[in-house]
């Protein structure tokens, strides 16, 4: 089974727990299960893989968070953002035309969501996004790829 943590819209996963019916920032969950991400209710080692993505930053203890991961399960993979997120998002939401991704930013940073600026050390990949990736195909999409513009480090992620 897998457990999506932090689940937020993000329908992925066998079992999808968030602290409430909506975000933080507004959005509608699709939670089916509703727990604190402290004390998860479920058995060790009872997950074969846990997804726990942009989440940790809104916690209050993410280090207790981060021993309820290992505790349920045999896999896991992280992703929060670098730094505070908040520019990032914003340019994200400017270069793929997508007004809803530059609004969640806003929101994010007007209601101080983020509560921690995580900097893991070891094994932490740093995730990158393409500019302009809604142009996949098509005239505008070849001529995009020739140009090789340079990608945006949005995140980090650590998966064991």
């Amino acid at each position: 089974m897998e457990l999506n943590l932090g689940c937020g819209s993000d329908p992925w996963g066998d079992v999808r727990v968030d602290l409430g019916y909506r975000t933080q920032t507004g959005v509608k969950t699709r939670l089916n299960l509703r727990a604190d991400a402290h004390y998860l209710p479920f058995r060790d080692s009872s997950f074969k893989q846990v997804r726990c993505w942009h989440m940790l930053e809104h916690v209050r203890n993410p280090e207790a968070v981060l021993q309820e991961i290992r505790r349920v399960s045999l896999h896991a993979s992280l992703r929060f953002p670098l730094g505070d997120g908040y520019k990032r998002e914003v340019v994200r939401g400017i270069c793929n035309l997508s007004l809803t991704q530059c609004l969640h930013a806003a929101r994010t940073r007007t209601r101080r969501a983020h509560l921690w600026i995580i900097r893991p050390r070891g094994q932490a990949q740093v995730g990158r996004y393409e500019i302009f990736c809604f142009f996949k195909g098509g005239r505008k999409g070849r001529f995009l790829r020739r140009l090789k513009l340079p990608t945006i480090a949005v995140e980090w992620r650590v998966d064991w």
